[in-house]
């Protein structure tokens, strides 16, 4: 089975076929598209991004995604990052809270912080 909910996704077990099944991640700027896929069985993959709850004042625009340094929309040119967990919970977590980090540093605080972790993909810079 798939669960899906908003940008977050289990697969639970493997596809029919016995392979892992192969979840899309959402191109930010084709609500239709996708990027890219990872290949998921018992695991999870979340993604936090900029492009789904966001508003526009005086022609910026304001994402949800806070940094606690200043308690407003982490700055950033980064519009989506996808994180792989076993837990959907971590996934998530660890999505939201490396959001707009270099990948270098995401994949040392995912190493130290979340052991068997990956990052599945980083789009924007």
């Amino acid at each position: 089975a798939v669960v899906a909910a908003g940008g977050d996704v289990y697969a639970l077990g493997t596809a029919p076929d016995g392979e892992p099944w192969t979840i899309g991640i959402q191109d930010p700027n084709d609500p239709t598209g996708i990027v890219g896929t990872v290949r998921l069985a018992d695991r999870a993959v979340a993604t936090s991004g900029t492009y789904r709850q966001f508003f526009r004042y005086r022609g910026r625009k304001y994402h949800h995604i806070m940094d606690p340094a200043t308690a407003r929309p982490r700055e950033t040119g980064m519009q989506s990052l996808s994180v792989i967990a076993d837990r959907v919970m971590d996934a998530d977590a660890a999505s939201t809270a490396l959001f707009g980090m270099e990948a270098s540093a995401i994949v040392q605080t995912l190493r130290r912080r979340l052991p068997g972790a990956e990052l599945a993909r980083i789009i924007g810079t």
